[in-house]
């Protein structure tokens, strides 16, 4: 008798352990059920993209219940592809490729896609730089000498040439245009004496490589209504920037470099979170709160994101994209939605 009660105690104990673990494994995928996969795309792996989309999805993972994850891609058309197919949610599509796309031209003649801005990620400033063992120092020395453009494997890079020509005044047709496929090519192509005048970021290793090489000055760019109006027109979604060197801690390098002045104009564009018009208003209006409320654990990723991914930056009124209606509800509840921006939307819409 004394066996059989040890018996029942035992099958009782493994029934109610039994009972327990099927109780979580329904509970976890209940909870398994209730996440919303956020696939976030991007340029490939090393790039500040591809951290931007791993920062967001380690936060949307963190403090929301949608369950994010980053895939990297070779390139914007195969992102902007998937992002139409719906196998990815949030693409990273710089302003210019956005309006592109929403608008179905250039780029993108004859293959429009509408999309929908959630927040800018990080700007891009791009100065013209000439070698500095030349004798150009401004704009109106640019004609006629040798220009590295074309950018025959990558066209979309070739826009940021195209639009600092135009902020001179100038198209290919008054320089000497010295063909590359791409934009390690161009900046190789004044470190090896074929071109002497390149556009380009000032913190990319090919960069320090040519400042060693040659030594680069920096043209600064024309910043008049009507040049900042041909700058735009050569390259839409790029607009004219002043930075500040000592402000930026990634220019520390060119610190006490005379060529390199303290105040920089350049061409500016920025990097977006897109999506389509069809997400989830939920979603979308989730990454946007948890960015606003959690943006300072992003700064430690990259030094842009802590100068740049903050909420006073999430609503510039000049989005070459409209904003996505969670996007919106978003900014309205904070207090971030302006008639200014209401404005560009609607006329983005129209």
């Amino acid at each position: 008798m004394a066996g059989q009660l040890k018996f029942g105690a035992r099958w009782l104990a493994r029934a109610i352990v039994a009972m327990g673990l099927a109780l979580g494994i329904f509970a976890q995928e209940g909870a398994a059920a209730q996440s919303k996969p956020v696939i976030i795309g991007t340029l490939g792996t090393g790039s500040i993209n591809y951290a931007g989309a791993v920062a967001l999805a380690d936060i949307l993972n963190k403090y929301t219940d949608l369950k994010a994850s980053a895939l990297p891609q070779s390139g914007m058309p195969a992102l902007l592809s998937l992002l139409k197919e719906g196998a990815i949610h949030v693409g990273t599509v710089s302003a210019p490729v956005a309006q592109m796309a929403n608008t179905g031209t250039r780029l993108q003649e004859g293959r429009q896609q509408d999309l929908r801005l959630l927040h800018p990620l990080y700007s891009v400033e791009q100065a013209l730089l000439v070698a500095a063992d030349t004798e150009i120092r401004a704009g109106a020395d640019l004609a006629g000498k040798k220009v590295s453009g074309r950018y025959t494997g990558d066209p979309g890079t070739e826009l940021g040439i195209l639009g600092h020509l135009a902020n001179r005044g100038l198209s290919y047709e008054d320089v000497v245009v010295v063909p590359v496929p791409n934009y390690p090519e161009s900046v190789k192509s004044v470190i090896e004496r074929r071109a002497d005048v390149v556009a380009s970021g000032l913190t990319s290793p090919l960069i320090q490589q040519l400042h060693a090489a040659r030594g680069f000055r920096v043209i600064p760019a024309d910043t008049s209504p009507e040049a900042v109006a041909r700058t735009r027109e050569a390259a839409p979604g790029f607009s004219v920037a002043k930075i500040t060197k000592s402000d930026d801690p990634s220019l520390k390098w060119l610190a006490d470099d005379p060529e390199v002045p303290e105040e920089l104009t350049l061409l500016q564009y920025w990097f977006y979170f897109v999506v389509t018009p069809d997400l989830d208003e939920e979603i979308a209006y989730k990454i946007n709160k948890a960015v606003w409320e959690h943006h300072k654990e992003l700064a430690p990723v990259q030094i842009k994101f802590g100068r740049d991914w903050t909420p006073e930056k999430m609503t510039p009124a000049d989005a070459t994209v409209p904003y996505h209606p969670g996007a919106v509800r978003f900014f309205k509840e904070v207090g971030a939605w302006t008639d200014e921006l209401e404005k560009n939307q609607q006329e983005l819409l129209r």
